[in-house]
């Protein structure tokens, strides 16, 4: 459920805590993950007391070593006791409303039939590299480049046609103009025949007709669909049929240097608003793809947009050299990314969302069940346990020195454990924690003055929350109600 369908109906709802508390529990009952998410605001509490730990190991230490220097601490071993057993008692009331979470919360699973979802289908990445042979139903055929080529709708095309060409030859990537009528062209690169502009040099890798009014009314000014060293998703469908998805990757300013851009995955196409599109290479590199700008060309600074593309073909198809994906599954039920879905004795996580679900493993057929990432994510937040060891109350003597520092050893082990745990909660909670249902429960809770209520939230004590009465739900009103009671035990 998305915040601002819970805002809707908190707004809706009183303003008084059973009001809230209807709208929380409704919530929590249809969406477990919120109920979780609890967990999210207690784990910075609990990495902030991790934090003040690791600040008291050197006190604990000076004290160990102050039997063999003299030096007094500036504080007595007794006080950083105390605090690192605050600090202590923080951690373990964090653990224990973790599991009280985990006992008392909704069902942290759902049932759920797992199906291959793209069975006999397989994505095949474009562009390719040069021509390709595939294997369709154990049937070779070649999948290659269409020869350069615009088809117009006027036979025969109006002449001259002025067009731009990228070529390929021994000095590199170059763009000239060429100028063509149905019995010549300038550099003999290009020829119309009736009603199409056709490419007679394999050196082509791209061209585009100026616009110019006897073009537009020919149909063919414009951009035409390929390249003759890069196999499209066109040209695939030719050849296999099946249909493009492409993948939205990022949008905005990219910067290139030496036609070598940075943190882009090789394979994805860079579309350069105003100029065209080229194929990212291993290491980086830029390559021509549909566009009649050289590389060399280009800015410094790109306002591009980065996709990826695949052709999803029916049937049993393999390309030659590339790699036959085949972890798709289908689900009934909605599943988000970091899910666990268990069928029989098998598990797998979710990697990508929806109700076609790609798995980290293979699973089989079948009924099974989903158990949501934040389940498991407060699961694994909770995997750990007290720290417990007996403290020296005074140094008297090197026995004392050295048990106050095995503690301090055996301390810092136990806060690198911890915070593996929480880690498994911290990467989720960043994220979430800004769009998790609970977030805006324990704000609208602040909102309505009830800031005793959203404390009790944020640090996921659930029970508490549960047991407070309306006069309590503000720390204003706890305060008052204690007064009262003071007030008569001393009237007494």
């Amino acid at each position: 459920m998305s915040t601002s369908t819970v805002s809707r109906e908190l707004f809706g709802a009183a303003t008084g805590l059973t009001g809230l508390r209807s709208a929380v529990e409704e919530v929590w009952t249809r969406n477990p993950r919120s109920y979780y998410s609890l967990a999210l605001p207690a784990s910075r509490r609990a990495a902030e007391a991790l934090s003040a730990l690791s600040a008291l190991a050197p006190e604990l230490n000076t004290h160990a070593s102050v039997v063999y220097t003299g030096v007094q601490p500036d504080r007595t071993l007794r006080a950083v006791l105390s605090d690192v057993n605050t600090a202590l008692g923080t951690l373990a009331s964090f653990r224990s409303k973790l599991l009280e979470l985990l006992a008392d919360g909704p069902s942290p699973s759902r049932s759920v039939d797992v199906y291959k979802l793209y069975k006999g289908t397989t994505d095949i990445r474009t562009p390719l590299d040069g021509a390709r042979n595939a294997v369709v139903n154990g049937v070779y055929v070649e999948v290659s480049t269409l020869t350069p080529q615009i088809r117009g709708t006027s036979d025969p095309l109006p002449s001259p046609l002025t067009v731009d060409v990228l070529v390929r030859d021994q000095l590199g990537v170059r763009v000239f103009e060429e100028m063509v009528t149905p019995l010549t062209s300038t550099r003999g690169l290009l020829r119309i025949s009736g009603d199409t502009l056709v490419a007679t040099s394999s050196s082509v890798l791209y061209m585009r007709v100026r616009r110019t009014r006897g073009s537009v009314e020919a149909g063919v000014a414009g951009d035409f669909e390929s390249a003759s060293s890069l196999v499209t998703a066109l040209e695939v469908t030719r050849v296999l049929g099946g249909r493009v998805v492409r993948e939205h990757i990022s949008s905005g300013v990219l910067s290139q240097a030496n036609g070598v851009v940075s943190g882009v995955d090789a394979g994805s196409i860079v579309s350069v608003r105003g100029i065209g599109t080229y194929l990212v290479a291993e290491g980086g590199v830029l390559r021509e793809f549909m566009t009649v700008t050289p590389v060399s060309q280009l800015p410094e600074q790109l306002n591009a947009v980065v996709t990826r593309e695949v052709v999803r073909v029916r049937g049993d198809v393999e390309i030659e050299g590339e790699t036959r994906v085949v972890s798709a599954h289908g689900t009934s039920v909605h599943v988000e990314d970091g899910d666990e879905v268990r069928v029989g004795g098998q598990r797998a996580a979710v990697v990508r969302g929806g109700f076609g679900a790609e798995l980290s493993d293979p699973v089989e057929d079948g009924g099974g069940e989903v158990v949501y990432a934040m389940y498991t994510a407060v699961q694994n937040g909770s995997n750990f346990s007290d720290f417990v060891y007996e403290w020296p109350s005074e140094v008297r003597g090197q026995g004392d020195a050295q048990q106050i520092a095995n503690g301090v050893s055996a301390l810092l082990d136990w806060i690198s454990g911890v915070r593996d745990a929480l880690n498994q909660l911290a990467p989720r909670g960043q994220e979430r924690a800004r769009r998790a249902e609970a977030a805006e429960l324990i704000e609208r809770h602040a909102r309505a003055g009830y800031d005793h209520a959203a404390s009790l939230l944020s640090s996921a004590d659930v029970r508490g929350y549960r047991a407070l009465h309306e006069d309590e739900a503000s720390f204003a009103g706890t305060i008052q109600r204690a007064t009262r009671e003071i007030a008569i035990l001393v009237q007494r």
